[in-house]
């Protein structure tokens, strides 16, 4: 479903306080992609997918894919975890913004 643009909220950089954001992000180093293991025809699976209609849990090839080749280090996962809930709830409570 597109996005109702009327009903957007315009959000501007200087309104985002970004060395607090900055503070979650890490190292792509706990990451693997093994590009070896995606399919040979992984891009012929789009082919018949209209996939800015589809809604993606519903659909679920590129999560099937992802599993099979992206790994995370079980430590870092968990770490990241922790701190994306903590954005989370600083976005709740309005602490990445300036203000």
């Amino acid at each position: 479903m597109p996005m109702d643009m009327t009903s957007a909220v315009c959000v501007k950089p200087r309104m985002v306080s970004f060395s607090l954001a900055a503070n979650y992000v890490k190292a792509y180093s706990e990451r693997r992609v093994d590009s070896r293991r995606i399919p040979v025809d992984f891009l012929d699976g789009f082919r018949n997918r209209d996939c800015a209609a589809t809604d993606c849990r519903t659909c679920g090839y590129c999560e099937q894919i992802a599993a099979q080749v992206v790994s995370i280090s079980p430590g870092y996962r968990g770490e990241i975890l922790k701190k994306y809930a903590a954005v989370d709830d600083a976005l709740v409570r309005g602490g990445l913004w300036n203000g």
